[in-house]
């Protein structure tokens, strides 16, 4: 199962913490993902972005470059998740819970 969780603080996630995410997801091959993980991806990125949680310049050029890539590979990023389910802050991908 893959958790996705929406923060209100910049304390619950540290900038290493985010950096680790990022290099994560610029090493992976996104085009294995469903739809609804990389529309819940880029979600989280535009948060992070959003938020200021970016260490330094060469962080921000990493989430702009995955970012940009998310785009290209979300086919229908308009179309709200039809396997996410969302309980208050929390989005969980049921896709990920049936593989």
């Amino acid at each position: 199962m893959t958790l996705f969780v929406r923060f209100q603080s910049s304390s619950v996630l540290s900038h290493e913490e985010v950096g680790h995410v990022l290099q994560g997801a610029a090493l992976a091959d996104l085009s294995t993902l469903s739809n609804t993980t990389l529309q819940a991806l880029r979600g989280f990125f535009l948060q992070v972005q959003s938020m200021g949680l970016l260490a330094d310049y060469s962080t921000a050029q990493t989430l702009q470059a995955s970012l940009e890539g998310l785009s290209n590979l979300s086919t229908s990023s308009a179309q709200p998740p039809l396997d996410m389910l969302c309980l208050g802050g929390v989005a969980v991908s049921l896709s990920h819970i049936r593989d």
